[in-house]
């Protein structure tokens, strides 16, 4: 996605790589990308998601471990810019706060490894396509628990990213949730994305 940029370990824990309007880094443009002035996902999720729906404007998202409303955040460039509505999910109460303070969208103070997805996505009309899904909560057991609990029979997701801990979990969350996501119609894409030698995420697209 992405044509490779110099950047030494120094550099980066100074939070200078980050994407900036800087359009000839993007391998694939996509549409309104003259838009962004600066991206915020920890990983490029949030050029990722919009790279693979082609600039999607007003999109949708379930984002599973929302943490702060705009730092490493993976759908506020999407909501800020693109217009983007969605759900968020967090179990820490001062995070949920902020978030509902400064973000247009609602986070639920919920523990997502206890929540019925189902009920929620149908009070909060959530669409049966959506574009994008995000699992990541630590431990990744928890993540892996919360996959387990998406009611992907109702429910139908084009991009997701699921954080694994490969490099603290080793492979095993990586061969059960691929297993049941393959199983679902999902392929991923990407495999052991991360950063700095921790690889910690697979990113995924529906085979539609």
């Amino acid at each position: 996605m992405f044509k490779k940029i110099s950047v030494s370990k120094k550099n980066y824990l100074k939070k200078e790589y980050i994407y900036k309007k800087r359009f000839k880094e993007l391998r694939y443009k996509f549409n309104h990308s003259e838009k962004i002035k600066r991206n915020y996902s920890q990983l490029f999720q949030d050029l990722f998601v919009l790279t693979v729906l082609d600039g999607k404007k007003n999109g949708s998202y379930i984002e599973i471990g929302s943490s702060d409303p705009i730092r490493i955040n993976n759908t506020f460039l999407l909501e800020s810019t693109f217009d983007w509505v969605g759900l968020g999910y967090d179990i820490n109460k001062d995070l949920v706060t902020k978030y509902n303070n400064v973000r247009k969208n609602s986070c639920l103070l919920k523990d997502a490894t206890k929540t019925n997805f189902y009920e929620d996505f149908q009070k909060y009309n959530i669409p049966n396509e959506v574009d994008y899904l995000q699992i990541d909560i630590e431990p990744a057991s928890y993540s892996l628990e919360c996959l387990y609990r998406i009611p992907f029979e109702n429910y139908r997701f084009k991009v997701i990213t699921f954080e694994t801990e490969y490099y603290t979990e080793g492979n095993q969350y990586e061969i059960k949730s691929r297993e049941l996501l393959n199983k679902k119609g999902y392929s991923h894409v990407y495999t052991r994305v991360g950063r700095l030698g921790k690889f910690q995420e697979d990113w995924y697209v529906h085979t539609s």
